[in-house]
C-alpha cells in the first residue's frame, strides 16, 4: 500500500510505479459499503417457502468449507458453535479469536446455522464448515451496515 504524501497526481505516481522492475501491478485504493437495504428483499423467500427440509435430505453441506468475507463471525454464538474451522482478521491482520459483529454473525447463519439443536435458526449448509476471513468492518458497534476496501478485501480472496 502507497499513499501519496505531496500534490504528484495519482496517474503521475502510477506511472512512475509501473516503471519499477519489482512491481507487479498498481491499483487504487476503494472503499466498499454493504447493502443495509437490499433492494432484492421482497423476492427472498423463508426457508419454508425454499423447502429447505426437503433439500436437507439431499444435500447438507457435509465436507464442504465456505469461506465467508465479511465482519467478524461470533464463533460463540449457539447456532455456531463448532461451525468456524478457521478465522483470519485481515482489518488488524490477526490471528487472533475475531470480534463477533452482527453482518458477519448473521451471514454465518444463514449458511451453517447448526441443525435440530432447537435453538433459532437452521442454515441453508447445516453440515458446513465456515472459514471466518474479517475483510470489512461495522459502520459502529453491533451495527449491521459495514465497510471495507480494495486491500482487506484482496487478502481475502488472496
Amino acid at each position: 500500500v502507497y499513499a501519496i504524501g505531496d500534490a504528484r497526481s495519482l496517474e503521475a505516481v502510477r506511472e512512475e510505479l509501473r516503471a519499477e522492475k519489482l512491481v507487479n501491478g498498481v491499483y487504487p485504493m476503494n472503499d466498499f459499503q454493504t447493502m443495509t437495504h437490499d433492494p432484492y428483499r421482497p423476492l427472498q423467500h423463508a426457508a419454508t417457502d425454499m423447502e429447505l427440509d426437503a433439500a436437507h435430505r439431499y444435500a447438507t453441506g457435509r465436507d464442504v468449507r465456505v469461506g465467508v468475507v465479511d465482519t467478524g463471525i461470533d464463533p460463540g454464538h449457539p447456532d455456531l458453535a463448532g461451525q468456524v474451522v478457521l478465522h483470519r482478521d485481515l482489518v488488524s491482520d490477526s490471528n487472533r479469536a475475531m470480534p463477533g459483529e452482527a453482518h458477519g454473525t448473521a451471514v454465518g447463519g444463514v449458511i451453517a446455522a447448526r441443525a435440530g439443536n432447537a435453538d433459532g435458526i437452521v442454515g441453508v449448509a447445516p453440515a458446513a464448515r465456515l472459514v471466518a476471513l474479517r475483510a470489512c468492518w461495522p459502520s459502529a458497534p453491533d451495527a449491521l451496515d459495514a465497510a471495507c476496501n480494495t486491500l482487506t478485501l484482496a487478502k481475502a480472496i488472496d
